[in-house]
């Protein structure tokens, strides 16, 4: 089982014995190898133009992180003022390539945190899994114009 593989299996039982919900994960096995800097450079732009600021982005080893995103909805917002409590939501993308370089990922996390708790992780979403899928999708298409 590769390391990677492992490594996640580990986080995993981690998360679910701290009661905590896993991120959003989607992944693109590609046939051949990627380049790492392509990927980056992709995922830059993709990201950018999606609104997001990179909090670090390596291309050596392959891997991207946006900073946290303010994602409290109007909904969110009005349910806190009639309720007392204040409630932030924020968002973080992150995209890595894998050490074979033939398999793309894409993580989207969501947290929450309101006058009693710290931040959390929110159950997985379709909304996030779409956005997931969208990002992996530009990112593929931008790597296809680039050849």
């Amino acid at each position: 089982m590769p390391m990677r593989r492992l490594a996640l299996l580990g986080l995993c039982a981690v998360a679910v014995g701290c009661a905590t919900h896993l991120p959003v994960i989607r992944t693109y096995s590609s046939p051949e190898p990627v380049s790492k800097a392509d990927v980056m450079a992709a995922a830059v732009q993709v990201l950018q133009t999606r609104g997001y600021n990179m909090a670090m982005v390596n291309e050596n080893v392959g891997v991207l992180t946006t900073e946290w995103a303010d994602d409290t909805s109007v909904g969110t917002q009005v349910l806190s003022a009639l309720v007392g409590d204040k409630t932030n939501q924020r968002k973080q993308i992150g995209v890595s390539v894998a050490p074979d370089a033939r398999e793309i990922t894409v993580t989207v996390t969501r947290q929450e945190q309101n006058d009693f708790t710290s931040w959390t992780n929110q159950e997985r979403s379709d909304e996030q899994r779409e956005e997931g899928d969208e990002i992996l999708a530009e990112i593929r298409t931008h790597l296809t114009a680039a050849q």
